[in-house]
């Protein structure tokens, strides 16, 4: 069984909260 096109949006999806996540750090230790 392989997935349609909407893994492919959830795996785009996923990329832009770890890409969040990794900014958010990098904010937070440039501050501290």
């Amino acid at each position: 069984m392989f997935a349609g096109g909407g893994g492919k949006l959830d795996d785009s999806a996923t990329l832009l909260q770890v890409a969040r996540r990794t900014l958010a750090r990098q904010a937070l230790e440039r501050v501290n």
